[in-house]
């Protein structure tokens, strides 16, 4: 599940600009506030990247 609930370009609500956008860069997937942020996460996904918050790994979570 995708627990991010802000934009990593933009700093912005997921939602707040219409629709969110969903982009797979270097195998994950990232939702962003808008189309306009696209193109800034494609120049540079290493800085945006960092901003995903990671889900802990199956192992990690709790059972039940």
């Amino acid at each position: 599940a995708y627990t991010a609930k802000t934009c990593p370009v933009s700093g912005e609500n997921l939602g707040d600009h219409g629709k969110v956008v969903d982009v797979v860069i270097a195998n994950e997937l990232v939702k962003l506030c808008c189309a306009g942020c696209k193109s800034k996460l494609e120049a540079a996904p290493a800085k945006y990247l960092t901003q995903v918050p990671k889900d802990a790994p199956a192992e990690e979570k709790s059972e039940g």
